[in-house]
């Protein structure tokens, strides 16, 4: 039961371990871990259910003479020593396994840092490993409970006999001749049952070595299929190292146009700058020129309007002064002529009309003055309503002018902190660039470190699994040679049985056919005693 637990065990372990995949992490190992040490805790069980049992079979076997006793003690502590060897092998075992998780850390390192072919070709390598020394060890152990078998066997059965021998030498020269007889018959059907018991057993156990080759012949069946995963993963690992030249590959050339694209757009930037510069820089000039023209329109226009304002102020003095002059020739005339109509109602003579023409010339002079100044203040008037307009215009075209430069400046500003961050994020890009090409370099000695420990050990496993395979070989015929000698062994032992218990029986029927005849000899004698 218990070897039949380890074999479970190691072999859910191999098939754990089989399982392909490109990423194994350290969780599944620490699961595996667990289950583990749940099986070791099921054997530890079953161990001490066995000696539990071994302690009940003492318990029971108590009743029988010292004889047996001292014969069913060196069987149970035979019982024992190969129930402590088991115990030392499960510890082994235990141990072993341990060495193996540590393996299993140690391979996750490995398999951090070295490539898919490499790990493919370490876990196929593993597994025959694994294999070859589970077989070996599963045989040895095989072979030493069929030979402790037999020799419990034989040690139960050889004192049994000799127990029988002198039983029957006692028989000979006691009186009660049809008892022991029939307990020698008795003891001689037990000792058949015996035989044949151990003949099952002898089956049961060829049963057990027919599953248990089976079962290495699965496992046998369970590597041939692991390593066909394997060359799969290894057919799978060339297609991803190819798929992964081409996508470094396709990294160089995207670099390559990124470094491209970068340069024209720095090309690009710097000859957008200096366009910019060049329109702002004439903008500058053309609205400087402009401003400067406007400036002096301005001076001019100012000159201009003072000049009017000073001329108009000289026409209204010179137009007051003529209104002065008309008001007072007005009431000159008016005095004329009421002087006239007084000198006229007074004296009326025809030689009078000389004033007339002076009142008419007047009056003309006046009228043509008012006109002068009527068409004075309406050119002052348009003249003022042309310097308002052109000063209107003026200030809208330098207001349109600051708006231009303002949205010039602020277009500048722009573009510097566009350009500014063109630089920045070329910078990070540079940087980035630089740290990838930095991290290549180092994986790239990383992975000729790995190659070359890899071959170092690849050769080193090589010669080692050829030193193994003569081992494994040497030891196969070894065993095999052991096997038949054993089976020829178990054959002799089996054809001296028989014979010794044909021999048994024939003694045994010839000793029950001399005691019935002395028996009826007796009886014959007793009744011709009881006849005199």
């Amino acid at each position: 039961m218990v070897t039949c637990c380890t074999f479970n065990c190691v072999n859910n372990f191999i098939m754990r371990n089989c399982v392909p995949g490109r990423s194994i992490h350290l969780s599944r190992f620490e699961v595996n871990l667990k289950e583990n040490e749940k099986e070791i805790k099921k054997l530890r069980q079953e161990v001490n259910d066995m000696q539990f049992r071994s302690n009940e079979l003492l318990s029971e076997n108590n009743q029988f003479s010292s004889n047996e006793n001292f014969n069913i003690i060196k069987n149970l502590e035979q019982q024992v020593d190969s129930l402590r060897e088991e115990l030392k092998y499960e510890t082994v075992l235990r141990s072993r396994i341990e060495e193996e998780l540590s393996c299993a850390v140690s391979e996750l390192r490995f398999y951090r840092t070295s490539t898919v072919a490499d790990i493919a070709h370490q876990e196929k390598s593993e597994i025959e490993s694994r294999c070859e020394n589970f077989t070996i060890n599963f045989l040895n152990e095989m072979r030493a409970q069929i030979y402790s078998n037999l020799s419990s066997f034989t040690q139960q059965n050889i004192p049994q006999l000799n127990l029988k021998k002198v039983r029957y030498n006692e028989l000979i020269g006691f009186g009660k001749l049809r008892e022991t007889a029939n307990e020698f018959k008795r003891e001689l059907i037990e000792i058949c049952r015996r035989g044949e018991s151990a003949i099952k057993s002898l089956g049961e156990l060829r049963h057990k070595y027919s599953i248990l080759q089976k079962q290495y012949n699965g496992s046998n069946q369970l590597t041939e299929d692991a390593l066909h995963k394997v060359a799969e993963l290894i057919s799978l690992s060339q297609t991803l190292t190819n798929e992964r030249d081409d996508a470094i590959q396709s990294r160089e050339n995207a670099e390559n146009e990124l470094l491209q694209l970068q340069l024209v757009i720095d090309k690009l930037t710097e000859e957008s700058g200096q366009r910019t510069r060049e329109e702002i820089d004439k903008i500058e000039k053309k609205a400087n020129e402009n401003i400067e023209n406007l400036l002096s329109e301005l001076h001019h226009m100012e000159k201009c309007r003072l000049y009017i304002s000073i001329y108009l102020e000289r026409c209204q003095l010179a137009i007051q002064l003529e209104f002065h002059k008309t008001n007072n020739l007005g009431h000159h005339i008016n005095d004329i002529n009421s002087e006239c109509k007084s000198a006229l109602n007074a004296n009326t003579a025809p030689g009078d009309l000389k004033p007339d023409c002076q009142l008419d010339t007047f009056r003309k002079r006046a009228i043509h003055a008012e006109s002068l100044c009527d068409e004075l203040k309406l050119r002052l008037e348009t003249e003022c309503n042309n310097k308002e307009k052109l000063v209107a215009s003026k200030q809208m075209e330098i207001e349109q002018l600051n708006e231009k430069n303002k949205f010039l400046a602020e277009r500048f500003e722009y573009t510097e902190l566009q350009r500014q961050k063109k630089e920045n994020h070329y910078n990070k890009q540079s940087e980035v660039l630089f740290n990838s090409e930095l991290q290549l370099n180092s994986l790239k000695q990383q992975l000729e470190a790995v190659q070359k420990s890899a071959q170092v050990q690849i050769t080193s496993i090589k010669q080692s699994m050829k030193m193994q395979e003569v081992e494994y070989k040497l030891k196969i015929e070894t065993l095999e040679k052991v096997n038949k000698l054993t089976d020829e062994n178990w054959r002799n032992l089996l054809n001296k049985q028989q014979i010794l218990t044909s021999q048994w029986r024939k003694e045994a029927e010839e000793l029950a056919n001399q005691l019935e005849e002395q028996t009826s000899a007796f009886k014959t004698e007793i009744e011709k005693y009881q006849r005199k």
